[in-house]
C-alpha cells in the first residue's frame, strides 16, 4: 500500500518521539540522561518535532480537501469535493460504487429505472374501465419499459472550478424537443468567486454557473415520486440554458439570480404519461408546461430571482426550508400562435411572469418515524391568461433494522406519501370541455406512493396518479411499479 508524503512525515515524527522516550528511560543511561545530556539536546528533539509538525501543516494546506467541504446550506457538509449540484442530481453518494480517478477529480454516477406502467385514460378513480378510449391508440395500454438510463459525470478542473453533465438515455418518447438520447445538463461552475478572483472572503461563497441546467426549484422540495406536482410540471420540470449567479451562507440563507433563454410554453402530461395525444399533447392529461427551449425564439432573455433559507434544529431534530421564486420574460411568436390555438379568448399578449412560494419541513418524531411536509403556491400570467397552481405533500418514512446478506444491509426503511395538487385557469385561459383544448381544463391531481428501501441505492416503489378534470366527465388514473437503481 502506498503511503502519502504526509503519512510518512507523521510516522517519522512519531518514531523520533518514541526513540527519544526509550533512550531517556534506559536504565544504563539514566544518569547520563539526567546529568550528562545538556538541556539543549532535549530542545533539539523538541525543535525537530515542531519543524516536522510545521511541514505537515504546510503539506495539508497545499492539498485539496477531499471530504467534508462546506456547502453553505445550513452549515451542512458534502461527502465529496462536489458542491451540492452533484448530490441534487438524485444520486446519493456511494463511495464504493462511484468511479473515481486522479485523486477524486472525476466522479461518475447515474441511475436506471425499470417500470411496469398502466396508462389507461378511460378508467374511473380506482381503475374500473369505462367506454372506448378517448385518445384512441395513444392510451389504454400497459407496458414494461426501461424508463431511463442516466449517466452523470463530474470533473474538477481546478479547485472551485467544476464541470457537470447529465446524459439521459430514454427509450420512452418524451418532450417535443427530445428523443431517446438527451443531454439534460452540461455546465461549468466556478465557486468562491470573490475569493479566487479578488482575494476577498465572501460569506455567501458566491458562484457562477454557465450552460444547460435545471432550475433550482426542481430539487428544493423533497421528491419521493416519479411524477411531479402540477406546479412542478407547469414551471420547473425542464432545464434552461443560460447563466446563474448564486450564493449560500453558512446560516442557511441562499440566493439565485439568473438570465437565460427561458422556456417555451407547450403541453405535457400532468402525470408520467409518455405517448402523444391530440394536438401533440404528451400523455393522457395534458396541461400547459414551460418546456425546454432550443435556442432563443424571440431573442429575449428571461430574468429570474430566488431567495430562501434552509436550516435545522438539533432538539427536536427538525429541518426546515422556505423560498420565493420570481421570473419574467417575453413570449415568442411560436408561443403566441400556440396559445391562440388553445384559447379563443387569449389576447395575444407577450408578457409572461411566474411567482412562487415554496416551503417544507422534516421532523424526526421518534427514532422509528420521520414526518415531512412540502407545499407550494404559484401564480402565472401569459398575456391575459392567468393560472394558479398549488400542492401539499405529506410523507412518512419508517426506518427498519434490516437484515444483512453478504455484508450488505437490506430492507432499511419503508415510506408513504400523498400529494394533492390543484390547477385553476382563468382570464384568457377559460376552462374548456372539448378534447382539443383540454390543456386549459381545471383539475385536481392525487398522487399516492409507497416505497421500500431495498438496500442502499435500490428502491422499489408503487405509485398511483389520478387526474380529475372539472369540465370533462372522466378522470384518468395511472399505475406505476418502479424498480430504481442508483450508482
Amino acid at each position: 500500500m502506498r503511503m502519502s508524503r504526509v503519512s510518512l512525515t507523521a510516522a517519522f515524527g512519531g518514531m523520533l518521539t518514541f526513540c527519544g522516550g526509550v533512550v531517556a528511560q534506559t536504565p544504563g543511561n539514566a544518569g547520563a540522561t539526567q546529568a550528562d545530556t545538556p538541556a539543549n539536546s532535549q530542545e533539539s528533539v523538541q525543535q525537530k518535532l515542531e519543524r516536522l509538525e510545521n511541514e505537515i501543516r504546510e503539506l495539508k494546506a497545499i492539498q485539496r480537501p477531499a471530504r467534508g467541504k462546506p456547502t453553505g446550506k445550513g452549515g451542512t457538509t458534502s461527502p465529496t469535493w462536489f458542491d451540492s449540484e452533484f448530490l441534487d442530481a438524485k444520486i446519493p453518494y456511494q463511495e464504493e460504487m462511484l468511479a473515481s480517478t486522479e485523486a477524486d477529480r472525476v466522479k461518475v454516477g447515474g441511475r436506471i429505472d425499470f417500470e411496469f406502467y398502466d396508462l389507461h385514460a378511460n378508467r374511473n378513480n380506482l381503475g374500473g374501465y369505462l367506454d372506448s378510449n378517448q385518445f384512441g391508440n395513444n392510451g389504454g395500454s400497459t407496458e414494461f419499459r426501461v424508463r431511463r438510463l442516466e449517466i452523470d459525470l463530474g470533473l474538477e478542473l481546478i479547485e472551485d472550478f467544476q464541470f457537470q453533465s447529465r446524459l439521459m438515455l430514454d427509450p420512452v418518447v418524451r418532450d417535443e424537443d427530445e428523443g431517446a438520447v438527451d443531454m439534460d445538463e452540461a455546465y461549468v461552475r466556478f465557486g468562491n468567486l470573490f475569493r479566487n478572483l479578488m482575494g476577498i472572503e465572501d460569506p455567501s461563497h458566491t458562484y457562477i454557473k454557465v450552460g444547460n441546467f435545471y432550475r433550482w426549484e426542481r430539487d428544493f422540495l423533497k421528491k419521493w415520486s416519479e411524477s411531479f406536482s402540477m406546479a412542478g410540471t407547469s414551471f420547473y420540470r425542464d432545464e434552461v440554458t443560460g447563466l446563474q449567479i448564486g450564493g449560500d451562507f453558512e446560516e442557511g440563507l441562499f440566493y439565485r439570480v439568473g438570465i437565460d433563454n427561458g422556456s417555451q410554453i407547450a403541453s405535457r402530461d400532468a402525470g408520467v404519461g409518455a405517448t402523444r395525444g391530440v394536438t401533440g399533447a404528451v400523455g393522457n392529461s395534458p396541461m400547459l408546461h414551460d418546456n425546454e427551449q432550443l435556442g432563443d425564439l424571440n431573442n429575449n432573455k428571461d430574468i429570474s430571482l430566488g431567495l430562501g433559507i434552509k436550516g435545522a434544529v438539533e432538539e427536536p431534530k427538525f429541518e426546515y426550508r422556505a423560498a420565493v421564486s420570481y421570473r419574467e420574460g417575453k413570449l415568442s411568436a411560436t408561443e403566441v400562435a400556440f396559445l391562440r390555438f388553445a384559447s379563443t379568448t387569449y389576447d395575444g399578449g407577450t408578457k409572461k411572469r411566474r411567482f412562487g412560494v415554496l416551503g417544507g419541513f422534516d421532523w424526526d418524531v421518534s427514532e422509528a418515524m420521520r414526518l415531512g411536509v412540502d407545499a407550494e403556491l404559484w401564480w402565472a400570467k401569459d398575456g391575459n391568461g392567468d393560472r394558479e397552481v398549488w400542492s401539499v405533500a405529506p410523507n412518512l418514512l419508517i426506518p427498519l433494522d434490516g437484515v444483512y446478506y453478504q455484508k450488505r444491509k437490506f430492507f432499511t426503511g419503508i415510506g408513504f406519501g400523498y400529494r394533492l395538487s390543484g390547477l385553476h385557469l382563468h382570464g384568457g385561459f377559460p376552462n374548456q370541455a372539448s378534447l382539443q383544448r383540454s390543456i386549459l381544463d381545471d383539475r385536481i391531481m392525487h398522487t399516492i406512493g409507497s416505497w421500500v428501501e431495498v438496500t442502499r441505492n435500490v428502491d422499489l416503489r408503487l405509485e398511483i396518479n389520478n387526474m380529475d378534470p372539472t369540465q370533462r366527465s372522466r378522470s384518468e388514473t395511472e399505475w406505476l411499479l418502479q424498480w430504481s437503481i442508483r450508482f
